[in-house]
């Protein structure tokens, strides 16, 4: 696995070594940034590196900025041209995981903000399969998933993802690959980091919108793709 030389903060590619924050930072103490996950997948005998729905990753973010205020985070048409320039930086020849973060920077310790200004960081990182293996162990968590009346899931705010790691922690410690979450009333929610789906006489079933999931980009394209494939699809 490469090494990454390089990152943007703030719009700027710098070395991977200078993409710090100050520790004020009101990110780091009360989790309010957006992210997105997004993957590229590279194909050896092209020797190209494809982005999935790098698009619809960042116009989901842009819209997330406003659920916490940051009104001066970066265009989408910004983070598009940087993106691909970081790429060429640091030239992967493997699948790579990329990381944009908009959050709230140094200033006053208060929970509310008031001084801080908007900053971002984008990262771009080799990484094959989250898991490492396709067949996992599953345990149902015993952490309910947030509920949407709480935080909005389909936001990707970096502090709600707490609740993702204590389930994820769970079923490690339990011998398990990863969780399940329930929602408060006791329906399938989704996993820690993934959405979830079964396959059954020839139907695709995935937990609604309403189940406190995030809705996802790549479930939008699994769904689209049963479809093409002949199956009926039921949330």
């Amino acid at each position: 696995m490469s090494t990454p030389r390089y990152a943007a903060l703030d719009g700027e590619i710098v070395r991977w070594d200078k993409a710090t924050v100050h520790a004020s930072t009101h990110a780091l103490h009360y989790g309010t940034g957006v992210f997105e996950g997004i993957r590229a997948y590279y194909a050896p005998g092209e020797d190209e590196l494809y982005v999935w729905e790098l698009d619809a990753h960042l116009e989901r973010l842009v819209r997330n900025m406003s659920v916490l205020d940051l009104r001066e985070g970066p265009s989408k048409d910004r983070m598009w041209d940087l993106t691909l320039k970081l790429l060429r930086a640091n030239g992967f020849r493997e699948d790579t995981y990329i990381r944009p973060l908009v959050f709230l920077g140094e200033g006053t310790i208060r929970v509310r903000p008031q001084t801080q200004r908007t900053r971002w960081v984008l990262l771009t990182v080799p990484l094959g399969s989250y898991l490492g293996k396709k067949v996992i162990s599953c345990m149902v968590s015993s952490w309910t998933r947030v509920s949407n009346t709480m935080i909005p899931p389909a936001a990707k705010i970096s502090g709600a993802y707490v609740n993702s790691l204590l389930a994820a922690m769970e079923a490690s410690r339990a011998g398990y690959d990863e969780a399940i979450f329930l929602t408060k009333d006791g329906t399938v929610s989704e996993g820690s980091v993934e959405n979830l789906f079964i396959v059954r006489r020839k139907k695709l079933f995935t937990p609604s919108v309403s189940e406190d999931i995030l809705e996802g980009i790549t479930r939008a394209n699994v769904m689209e793709i049963a479809r093409d494939m002949g199956l009926a699809v039921e949330e």
